[in-house]
């Protein structure tokens, strides 16, 4: 077992190529609320275990229920056989499916192998912090709608290309992190590199959108100026605002 401390457990620079075992069995015993898994080799597939169901197990018969099942005064009095085998399977009772990781809040995937980010993280609802960051990502997932607790969101240096509507879903999000990616590159022009769908996160404090390729930002970013206290737009291809105003500052942007 590596280091765990305050309900977290860090398995960083190990270069693991799958998800540890002890990690899922440590979460049986005790809640695991963080968990670190940066710079390793782990790719997308590996990584859906972490918002997977653990496997059901059944539950044995009630011995009230397995005796009238083979009650031969019920046989005589004509039950079916096909009543017989309907109680047997209903005696098999099974548990509801429940995530392997119910309790983790703070998730680090920084510097791995990812490519995609699989739909299986949207699974783990009580997220808070995620950091995707030095990765291959190309795309984050519509699913990510789901997780209306996450307060970060880091996704600096990747390959994405624009950020879905589904964003202005993660009404929790107070800092959104997508320097130095691709926004601005996406081949889909059906949709904006920006969407105006991220006027609705209006607890955002830090969106850092530096070293892009942006070439215009929604009028709804003014609809964050209330809470916003950074926004970093350098380096990108801007011709609304125009870099007049952008050098101006924060307040002027918005």
């Amino acid at each position: 077992m590596e280091d765990t401390q305050s309900s977290g457990v860090v398995y960083s620079r190990k270069e693991l190529q799958e998800i540890p075992k002890e990690i899922f069995d440590l979460a049986l015993r005790e809640p695991v609320k963080a968990l670190d898994l940066s710079y390793n080799l782990l790719g997308g597939s590996e990584i859906e275990d972490l918002g997977g169901y653990a496997r059901p197990r059944q539950l044995p018969a009630d011995k009230s229920d397995s005796k009238s099942m083979y009650n031969s005064k019920t046989a005589r009095q004509g039950a079916s056989l096909d009543a017989v085998q309907i109680r047997r399977s209903n005696s098999l009772q099974k548990e509801s499916p429940q995530l392997r990781l119910p309790h983790l809040e703070h998730l680090w995937l920084t510097a791995n192998l990812l490519k995609h980010v699989p739909d299986e993280l949207s699974n783990l609802k009580g997220l808070r912090t995620l950091w995707l960051n030095s990765n291959a990502i190309q795309d984050v997932p519509a699913s990510f709608a789901g997780l209306v607790h996450l307060e970060i969101l880091s996704l600096n240096y990747n390959l994405i290309g624009r950020l879905r509507p589904e964003i202005g879903c993660m009404i929790s999000l107070k800092q959104l992190l997508a320097r130095c990616n691709r926004l601005g590159l996406s081949e889909d022009s059906r949709f904006s590199t920006i969407p105006a769908q991220i006027g609705l996160l209006t607890r955002l404090e830090v969106l850092d959108l530096a070293e892009n390729k942006i070439v215009s930002l929604p009028i709804e970013l003014g609809r964050l100026s209330s809470n916003l206290e950074r926004l970093n737009l350098e380096q990108n291809s801007l011709r609304f605002p125009s870099e007049g105003i952008i050098v101006q500052g924060r307040t002027r942007v918005m």
